[in-house]
């Protein structure tokens, strides 16, 4: 098994299954670093949750469902337009709720589009994620990096 196909591991090993929309695109995955692309979507739950970042990066294929990360870089400004209005209108009802909002998306996105496109990323990008996305993107470049033992979360 090499590096890239190994599974990133979740933080959270008691998750619920990912959503069949998930699934599909993991089944999909043309290669290594297309899954673990797809794996950060995943393990990052919100994102792929929300229908108009599905319709620009889940493209239907022969044999499934497969993720399009051209139509995504294309897209990119508009879905974050998009998500920061959003944001904004239910910024009120998520701080009652006590949801904390979500730091990073495009940087995060930036990263994944990084990942499966094998393009550059400035390493700076990562000082705007919030935690919870840059373990992800640290598990990410471990499992890309094919070490197994090396174990990202908080410390105790």
């Amino acid at each position: 098994m090499s590096a890239a196909d190994r599974p990133v591991p979740c933080s959270e090993p008691d998750s619920a299954a990912p959503p069949p929309v998930a699934e599909q695109l993991l089944h999909g995955a043309a290669d290594g670093l297309d899954a673990i692309a797809v794996r950060m979507l995943i393990e990052e739950k919100h994102i792929l949750d929300r229908p108009a970042f599905q319709h620009t990066v889940v493209v239907p294929d022969e044999s499934g469902v497969h993720a399009d990360w051209v139509r995504l870089s294309l897209n990119l400004d508009k879905l974050a337009r998009d998500e920061d209005q959003h944001k904004n209108q239910n910024q009120e009802q998520k701080q009652d709720q006590g949801q904390e909002q979500g730091q990073g998306e495009r940087q995060f996105l930036e990263i994944v589009l990084a990942v499966s496109l094998g393009r550059q990323v400035l390493l700076d990008s990562v000082r705007g994620l919030d935690e919870r996305r840059l373990g992800i993107v640290l598990r990410a470049l471990a499992a890309w990096a094919g070490a197994d033992s090396i174990a990202v979360g908080t410390r105790s």
